[in-house]
């Protein structure tokens, strides 16, 4: 990718909140470090997308911005409690940067969805049907999913999210009817926690929020040599184990009720 959107950060309050902490060298160090994501984003590596390259090392970043290791933590740790970058997998991954990207990023995703519509063409055992779910509803692009006629910004959210911990599309039969009932247990979540959850805490309890942190615990406790094919599959995992987790650190009536 050769360059992104860089809008006035003027209305962001987490870009204010760095540079009142860190002031201009804060500024200019989440930008850089965007630069580097950027510059990861290539074809042939779409399970890579979004992190930094794994060749920028403390040390090595360090060296090229001047900075003493120290400081250099204390940005990165603030960045990460604005969510301005997470961690995933030991590595420094910024969502954001897809949604900025040039056309390079769609150009890409299009060409990939073209061969996964042909493979599944040639495939006898699917019917009609389901080719036109898959071409209607699991389009991709600058890997969030287009805006279809009854675009549902959650679902897109849960569909991309998916693709973006698997490099591939869901093999689901429905795969946006699965994708609904995640988003639908998920909310359901967030009305049991939300009378519980600490006010004074940087992150807003949304939607989004808990799916980001589903996901990655899902995909981040996997073994290397397991396949994810089916969000059914993620589905099942992050409402048995993750979501009930969650329940019972937030509400202690929950934890009671539940105990043996």
């Amino acid at each position: 990718m050769k360059w992104f959107k860089h809008e006035d950060t003027a209305g962001n309050p987490k870009i204010e909140m760095l540079m009142d902490e860190h002031g201009l060298l804060g500024y200019g160090f989440y930008f850089r470090i965007l630069e580097m994501i950027s510059s990861n984003i290539k074809e042939n590596n779409k399970k890579e997308w979004g992190y930094l390259p794994s060749e920028y090392t403390t040390e090595f970043i360090c060296r090229k911005f001047k900075l003493d290791e120290e400081i250099y933590l204390k940005l990165l740790e603030s960045c990460f409690k604005l969510n301005l970058f997470r961690k995933i997998n030991n590595k420094i991954y910024c969502e954001k940067i897809l949604e900025r990207g040039d056309d390079y990023i769609g150009r890409i995703t299009k060409k990939e969805i073209n061969k996964t519509t042909k493979k599944l063409r040639s495939n006898s055992v699917l019917t009609t049907h389901i080719e036109e779910e898959v071409e209607e509803d699991i389009n991709l692009s600058k890997d969030k999913l287009v805006k279809t006629s009854q675009r549902d910004e959650l679902v897109e959210k849960v569909l991309s999210l998916y693709q973006k911990h698997t490099g591939n599309l869901p093999t689901d039969k429905h795969p946006r009817r699965t994708a609904h009932n995640i988003v639908q247990i998920t909310k359901t979540l967030i009305r049991d926690i939300r009378p519980h959850y600490p006010s004074d805490r940087i992150e807003e309890l949304t939607c989004q929020l808990i799916l980001e942190k589903a996901f990655d615990w899902y995909f981040g406790q996997l073994k290397d040599d397991v396949e994810v094919t089916k969000l059914e599959t993620v589905k099942l995992n992050i409402k048995a184990r993750f979501y009930e987790k969650t329940r019972r650190k937030y509400v202690p009536d929950y934890q009671l009720n539940t105990s043996p």
